[in-house]
């Protein structure tokens, strides 16, 4: 299949005459027009009727105008992806952080990889807890940034950091409730509401980490959240660290990025070696 072809076709429907799409194209009109005849020959069909100086399009044309319309950039897309395969990166690179890590905190990393690698395509995903390791543990993502305490398996694994977890409560609800109230929990639970469980038990729902700590700002219910994202909150008296009874007041949990590790791309390693080389500091600086 000739692209080529496809393009003039394409240029005259734009343009309306073989002068305007040849001026389009950066070609001469006996190209534009040989270009269509030979197309015409090869399909066995009539695609342009003669209306004067312009062009119109058959039925015929019109039926192979919509699903001939990609082929262009799905050419392009076939280009880059062998040229990327060529050089030695992936030209689609998936990844996966745990829900619990702003992802600000990824932002400069992911900055510094789209400049490197301007032409790659990077799809992120957000799970909870070890949902993140599976997805990479059934290739479902190349690579993982997750918060956990113990990792097991047959992964790559490198702690490059950890990230202070605390309860926070809103100053607004009176010290003598943080007991009886409820706990904010980032879920994949399509929807937002208090269980109907015993008290101890009595959760909110949330897919949102910003969402959550929107909650607990509100002074409904308490939750464990980055103490780096509610830091001026907490300084200016907002919020409070929460004494929950039976839960850790602070928790450093270990940032761990995993990787299958065999065989990995360029920009595989570009970003393992991007995140583990700045994300301390990162967290640091804030």
């Amino acid at each position: 299949m000739n692209i080529e072809l496809y393009k003039c076709f394409h240029a005259i429907i734009d343009n309306g005459t073989v002068s305007k799409a040849a001026e389009a194209l950066f070609k001469t009109q006996p190209t534009v027009t040989k270009s269509i005849q030979k197309l015409e020959k090869q399909l066995g069909i009539k695609l342009f009727d003669r209306d004067g100086y312009r062009l119109i399009l058959t039925q015929a044309g019109k039926s192979i105008e919509l699903q001939t319309r990609n082929l262009s950039s799905m050419q392009l897309e076939l280009t880059q992806t062998i040229q990327s395969l060529q050089d030695g990166y992936k030209p689609n690179l998936s990844i996966v952080l745990d829900r619990i890590i702003p992802f600000r905190l990824l932002a400069p990393i992911i900055s510094k990889y789209s400049q490197e690698y301007p032409t790659s395509n990077l799809y992120i995903h957000t799970k909870l807890l070890d949902e993140g390791y599976r997805m990479v543990e059934l290739s479902e993502a190349d690579l993982g940034l997750v918060a956990m305490e113990k990792i097991g398996g047959n992964l790559l694994t490198q702690v490059v950091g950890s990230i202070d977890v605390a309860n926070v409560v809103s100053t607004r609800a009176p010290k003598e409730f943080w007991n009886t109230m409820p706990q904010a929990v980032l879920s994949d639970m399509n929807e937002l509401g208090a269980s109907s469980n015993v008290i101890e038990n009595n959760c909110y729902y949330i897919r949102d980490l910003e969402q959550k700590i929107v909650l607990i700002k509100s002074g409904i219910c308490w939750g464990r959240v980055p103490v780096c994202m509610v830091k001026s909150e907490l300084e200016s008296g907002l919020l409070n660290i929460a004494d929950v009874p039976g839960v850790t007041k602070h928790q450093e949990v270990p940032l761990i990025v995993v990787s299958k590790g065999e065989n990995s791309t360029e920009n595989i390693k570009f970003l393992r070696e991007s995140i583990s080389a700045e994300l301390s500091y990162i967290i640091s600086s804030l």
